[in-house]
């Protein structure tokens, strides 16, 4: 539990207050960094980055990224996409969903095993991909100028060794 540097009791109505503001402050020092939501914010933010960059297209940068592995190999399982997206299935299904109805990719039944639901790109989910894919890596190249590949890969390195 935090303590205040005056270090009194957190006890009580009023000590609450206090103690609750003493840690607000706190987090939004360079000291006491929340770590979690320093990296939710610049998450939102590379996203929305992104999302601007591919607008043009018509998709979100999470959109393309679910049509850009689902074509890296032929007829993924939703449970394989998720996995290799690291979503959980039912946030991947909002995501498939819009593509689905927009004609870019087809779900269907595994016919091997009817329980396996595996994703297709359309024509015009490739045709998607392809025009994405050009204004993708103009903004992959402006964000790499901007945040060094290096740097990612640091910061990746790191979370990964965070324990869950």
């Amino acid at each position: 539990m935090y303590m205040p540097e005056d270090g009194s009791s957190s006890e009580g109505r009023g000590a609450r207050r206090t103690g609750a503001r003493e840690l607000a402050a706190f987090m939004g020092s360079a000291e006491g960094a929340c770590v979690a939501f320093a990296l939710r914010s610049a998450a939102r933010k590379v996203s929305a980055f992104y999302d601007a960059r591919l607008a043009p297209a018509g998709l979100t940068i999470a959109q393309f990224s679910v049509l850009a592995h689902a074509s890296a190999k032929p007829a993924p399982s939703v449970a394989a996409l998720a996995e290799r997206l690291t979503l959980d299935p039912s946030t991947l299904s909002r995501t498939l969903k819009p593509l689905e109805d927009a004609g870019l990719l087809e779900i269907h039944p595994d016919p091997d095993n009817r329980r396996i639901r595996r994703v297709k790109l359309t024509e015009a989910g490739k045709d998607k991909l392809v025009e994405a894919g050009q204004l993708w890596m103009a903004a992959q190249k402006e964000a790499a100028g901007i945040v060094p590949l290096a740097t990612v890969a640091e910061v990746t390195r790191a979370v990964e060794a965070l324990e869950i």
